[in-house]
């Protein structure tokens, strides 16, 4: 896994650590010429810092950390030039705008793949493979982007289930089992619905995906497999969700498409006959 995402995903640090692992990530493409000593002045750190941090990421020491930040494709972007909050100001014409949300959309597809954990996505797969019934639940405008995948789902002749009232959500919680899959986005885990849902799937010993930020989220703890989003946006203060979006998109389409390739031949055919079906002048 990327260096950089590897810092965003530590988990149990002391409050100076989180702020050198943050330092870190928005300096990256400096550190490499760096000295330890510099990188805490910048952090405002002491020096046993660093090497606390090293240790954890089970490098060798200094010269490791700053040589794989260097071979890191988050050290080479525009990343920390990037307000992914407000990226777009009264002053921007029409071509700042397009080359800013371009440049948040790249940075974003980016680091989003490179928190992308290999095996787990295809466990999930696995899981998705073998579940008796796949539900999603979620809430806010992120319901559009679970009805979205589930469109892609049903077209290749598989049901997924997306409840978007909040009994609904209980409900569909309550009735499922061990047989099925749960796949939960939640950004923190703050929602009370959500974390009520989480806790009944548990009990029901049913596995639960879920996609959420780098960022604490005590929903981590009862979760089977994790799914990060990147999570350079604020919760509320920003000009929309830019980049969360497109994080959280270009996830469920990994789904989908190794899903998908999984019975690639078989898939293609369900999706035409569907089609045929509807549109018999297709023949």
């Amino acid at each position: 896994m990327d260096i950089l995402a590897q810092l965003q995903l530590l988990e149990d640090l002391t409050n100076s650590e989180k702020t050198l692992a943050n330092y870190i990530i928005n300096n990256a493409h400096n550190i490499p010429n760096m000295s330890s000593q510099e990188i805490c002045e910048g952090a405002f750190v002491s020096v046993s810092t660093i090497y606390r941090l090293i240790t954890k990421l089970e490098l060798s020491g200094i010269n490791d950390l700053k040589v794989k930040i260097a071979k890191s494709k988050g050290s080479n972007t525009t990343a920390s030039r990037i307000d992914f909050n407000f990226p777009i100001v009264p002053t921007d014409h029409i071509s700042d705008l397009s080359d800013n949300l371009k440049n948040l959309y790249e940075e974003t597809l980016s680091s989003t793949r490179a928190l992308f954990n290999k095996e787990v996505l295809l466990e999930v797969s696995k899981e998705m493979l073998k579940a008796n019934r796949i539900t999603l639940f979620t809430s806010s405008s992120n319901v559009y982007f679970a009805q979205n995948f589930q469109f892609q789902m049903q077209e290749i002749g598989v049901y997924v289930d997306v409840p978007s009232e909040d009994y609904m959500m209980r409900l569909a919680a309550s009735n499922s089992s061990a047989d099925d899959l749960a796949i939960v986005i939640s950004f923190g885990g703050r929602g009370k619905t959500t974390r009520e849902v989480v806790k009944i799937l548990k009990a029901n010993k049913t596995k639960i995906v879920l996609i959420t930020s780098t960022q604490d989220n005590p929903l981590k703890e009862i979760a089977d497999y994790h799914i990060f989003m990147t999570s350079f946006e604020d919760h509320y203060q920003k000009v929309s969700s830019f980049s969360s979006r497109l994080s959280l998109l270009y996830i469920l389409d990994m789904l989908y498409s190794i899903y998908f390739t999984e019975n690639y031949e078989q898939n293609v055919h369900n999706k035409l006959q569907s089609y045929r079906k509807m549109e018999p002048s297709l023949e």
